[in-house]
């Protein structure tokens, strides 16, 4: 079959638009990051909670937002159903109707920022990594420990902010 020369110009327009979209990218996170840079409370906000292992700017960002600098949702409980990492159980009365799963009314853009981030914690050597790691030998489902790791990113996130310290991994609890 003979190519009329399409198959090149196609590409060459979707890498004229990638290059376009990271360009646009670029300057939208300089404003973002501008814009924290303009509120010092945020500004310390942000730098505590990338303390935290696995978190990163993106999910930052999406907490600042989506708690409006922890001050519409400021208990980690409730931050974890609305993004959807907290499983619940389906019964009625006395009756159990299957096993526990997490709500399908999360913020799914969360659910998957904050996935991502329980992938890079385990990847990292941390007390994350090493809660993982047990969580699958001890037999649990592999997802249902990642959840587990998620819902830990986010109370330590909610404790960094409570305590106004960053996160330190080995402190010891009397």
């Amino acid at each position: 079959m003979k190519h009329l020369g399409i198959d090149k110009s196609l590409l060459t327009l979707n890498k004229q638009q990638l290059a376009l979209l990271d360009k646009q990218l670029l300057l939208i996170e300089k404003e973002i990051e501008a814009l924290i840079k303009t509120d010092a409370a945020m500004e310390y906000q942000t730098e505590l909670i990338r303390s935290v292992p696995g978190v990163g700017k993106v999910l930052c960002w999406m907490m600042l937002a989506k708690t409006e600098s922890f001050t519409t949702i400021n208990e980690p409980r409730k931050m974890a159903c609305y993004s959807g990492v907290v499983p619940f159980s389906h019964q009625s009365g006395t009756s159990i109707r299957g096993r526990d799963r997490v709500s399908s009314y999360a913020d799914k853009a969360l659910k998957s920022t904050l996935h991502l981030a329980a992938m890079s914690a385990i990847r990292l050597e941390n007390d994350l990594m090493i809660y993982y790691r047990r969580k699958v030998d001890e037999g649990k489902n592999k997802m249902s420990a990642l959840n587990a790791v998620r819902n830990k990113i986010i109370h330590r996130i909610f404790a960094v902010i409570k305590k106004q310290m960053p996160y330190q991994k080995h402190l010891l609890s009397s």
